[in-house]
């Protein structure tokens, strides 16, 4: 289990979740009205053989883009965890590594936007 830490470092608590990639369906699960976020993809046959994740009300106007930021969640917590867990004391990040990090945040937020 991996353990999220805090900027100096210190494990703070176990992350648990799905650990992803997580995707967003419309139109599978029991409600066929709201999108479903799930830790897999659905069968040939439309049937959902993942984890559900959550359900994506409906109720106003934003929640295409909650199911996007949902989705991708476990992507961005990731990308943070690496940034959070780096002790500058001890560790210099070189341009060329930081570019595809930026790269990395980039595309997630082509996904969700």
């Amino acid at each position: 289990m991996e353990l999220e830490k805090d900027v100096t470092g210190a494990s703070m608590h176990p992350i648990v979740h799905m650990p992803g990639p997580w995707k967003r369906y419309e139109g599978y699960g029991v409600d066929f009205r709201r999108p479903v976020i799930t830790d897999s993809i659905p069968d040939r046959d439309g049937k959902c053989v993942a984890n559900c994740i959550c359900y994506v009300a409906t109720t106003n106007q934003d929640w295409d883009a909650n199911a996007k930021l949902i989705a991708a969640a476990p992507e961005m917590l990731r990308v943070v965890n690496r940034f959070a867990t780096i002790d500058p004391a001890v560790e210099c990040i070189g341009d060329a590594e930081l570019a595809l990090w930026v790269n990395e945040c980039r595309e997630i937020m082509r996904k969700v936007v």
